[in-house]
């Protein structure tokens, strides 16, 4: 593992399937007691103790994946802007208003927002 502790791993899961629910138990590098997180935004809150033998247990929806790490090692990311419309190279009339849209990776204070923006 190269000085890399069990620590500092993640676990994947995937279900393949395009039509079964799955429910997995799936061996795990961390101890029995263990809190672990999906740290996949996309994939919702999902948290599970590790137990005995270092086995989580978990559903899988079809086609979902879910990548798993010690809560005690995640830390939040500040959000990124995901989305801007007008997109790049759209062309407006001389003169004419244009509304700009930004959409971020998490909710944001709108507020906050435009006074950075100003």
């Amino acid at each position: 593992s190269r000085g890399c502790s069990a620590d500092h791993r993640i676990s994947l899961a995937a279900n393949f399937h395009s039509k079964v629910v799955r429910n997995i138990s799936m061996k795990t590098p961390w101890d029995e007691g263990t809190e672990v997180i999906d740290i996949l935004p996309e994939s919702g809150a999902f948290h599970a103790i590790v137990g005995q033998g270092g086995l989580v247990d978990m559903l899988l929806q079809p086609l979902q994946t879910r990548v798993l790490a010690p809560r005690s090692n995640v830390k939040a990311l500040a959000p990124t802007v995901v989305a801007i419309s007008p997109e790049h190279a759209s062309v407006h009339s001389a003169g004419s208003s244009v509304d700009i849209r930004i959409r971020f990776s998490r909710a944001m204070d709108s507020a906050s927002v435009m006074s950075t923006l100003r």
